[in-house]
């Protein structure tokens, strides 16, 4: 989060003489989504361990308060809330969204044990790869087709609603290719 912050700001410039010896992709924000998910995961397994999952409720949901709060006052002087930016007010508040949506999966899979409930999203899980290249193809193809379509598709409620459905069909294709044994792998 703090090489984000300083992509945004500034703050670290005197360090650039260094740059030569490290290298970091990009300008934090993944970086800082992934040690999120790395730290809460350490966190929960640690406290399944030692038998205190009491206290990872609260942890994360203080956790996702706090980090949304940031958030919020970071974006006055951050250039505001921009995924395509980066900035730090965006990484924040996914990061606390992130965080709400990890508590709903764990208590809903972990303790209630309802696995059946995601079956319908099972292939973006056990097929991650052709699920994340088939947009690639689909694209190109689309393009060529020269179809459109409404303009209320393309923002708001109705960007939104395209946006699910799209994901819907391309998991379920991804599901498909792997019934008839079509499984991309690294």
């Amino acid at each position: 989060m703090l090489i984000n912050l300083d992509f945004h700001f500034g703050w670290l410039d005197f360090l650039m003489q260094w740059k030569s010896y490290f290298w970091l992709a990009g300008n934090g924000a993944m970086q800082a989504f992934t040690m999120a998910g790395i730290v809460v995961s350490v966190m929960y397994m640690r406290l399944m361990q030692s038998k205190e999952m009491n206290l990872l409720w609260p942890g994360i949901i203080l956790l996702a308060v706090i980090l949304a709060n940031m958030g919020f006052i970071v974006r006055y002087v951050s250039g505001g809330i921009s995924k395509a930016h980066d900035t730090p007010s965006w990484v924040l508040i996914c990061t606390a969204i992130a965080l709400v949506a990890y508590m709903v999966f764990l208590y809903v899979v972990d303790i209630k044990e309802k696995y059946n409930w995601f079956n319908f999203i099972k292939p973006a899980g056990t097929n991650t790869f052709t699920c994340y290249i088939i947009p690639f193809i689909f694209y190109p193809v689309y393009g060529m087709l020269n179809v459109g379509y409404p303009q209320y598709l393309s923002e708001g409620t109705g960007g939104l609603i395209k946006c699910l459905v799209f994901s819907f069909i391309m998991i379920q294709l991804a599901g498909l290719l792997e019934k008839i044994n079509i499984k991309l792998k690294i």
